[in-house]
């Protein structure tokens, strides 16, 4: 026969073994959330990273260079065939 003690004790051990279980499931919900936004910020890092890389020089393209010089300005065009003019805009001499 159980004693009478012992029978109260048990609406306490529920109690306490669903206050445990509430627990994990609150520190397992939050440690996902840590996961998922680590992971978001991660992403968020690498895009923002690739996105202001520079992009390499097509060597295949025409390039153009304004250069401000004493008294006017030049233009200078880079073919990609290598010839290389320039146009110089301003005072003569």
């Amino acid at each position: 026969m159980i004693s009478r003690t012992a029978n109260e004790n048990w609406p306490g051990a529920w109690n306490m073994a669903f206050a445990i279980h509430r627990h994990r499931r609150i520190v397992r919900r939050a440690c996902e959330c840590a996961v998922l936004l680590g992971t978001t910020f991660l992403l968020f890092c690498l895009m923002a990273a690739a996105w202001t890389a520079p992009l390499p020089p097509n060597q295949n393209s025409l390039r153009i260079y304004f250069v401000d010089a004493e008294g006017g300005q030049a233009t200078l065009f880079d073919t990609p065939t290598g010839s290389i003019a320039i146009n110089r805009y301003g005072l003569a001499g």
